[in-house]
């Protein structure tokens, strides 16, 4: 009975400890993932804006074209 009781108690542990280190990786992913979406997101804007200026470049040219 000793021995069934011990076995139950290691299993309980190793399974206590793999979802301690599950976890402790994911918040770990979790804080990575994050900085990626903020670099990204600075990148991404500063990509707009150069987008926006050469949309608004184009349309002064279809209108200058336009307008003759």
């Amino acid at each position: 009975m000793t021995i069934e009781i011990g076995g139950f108690i290691s299993i309980a542990v190793l399974l206590i400890g793999l979802f301690a280190w599950l976890r402790q990786d994911m918040s770990r992913m979790r804080t990575e993932l994050r900085g990626d979406i903020a670099n990204l997101d600075n990148k991404l804007s500063g990509d707009i804006v150069k987008l926006n200026e050469r949309m608004d470049g184009l349309e002064n040219k279809v209108d200058a074209i336009d307008d003759k």
